[in-house]
């Protein structure tokens, strides 16, 4: 619906999709349901590891169709070491907890 909107007036419209319950539930569950990348308008989604991702709370994440598609103004510039280290996240120092039984999560139940 959204993509004869946009044609209809010359607009283009992206989506962001909440996925932060179901993001790890949908693609088994319904996996001919479109709510992600199939559609053209979907820019970036979110997802929390926390929840169905099955790891401690704090866990979330989000990904973008495009690189360009993360605005700028969002990714941090730290010099370390010499050099430019971009990042999209908290700064300063925080545990890697989550981030590594996230990934063991995805590794061992796909």
């Amino acid at each position: 619906m959204l993509v004869e909107v946009n044609e209809r007036n010359g607009w283009h419209i992206p989506l962001h999709v909440d996925a932060a319950s179901g993001g790890f539930i949908a693609p088994f569950i319904s996996p001919d349901l479109l709510w992600d990348f199939r559609l053209p308008n979907v820019k970036s989604i979110n997802v929390s590891g926390h929840k169905f991702g099955l790891v401690y709370a704090g866990m979330g994440w989000a990904i973008w169709r495009e690189k360009e598609d993360l605005p700028e103004d969002l990714v941090f510039h730290v010099n370390y070491l010499g050099g430019d280290q971009s990042s999209f996240t908290l700064n300063f120092s925080k545990g890697a907890g989550n981030v590594v039984a996230q990934y063991y999560n995805l590794l061992r139940f796909g």
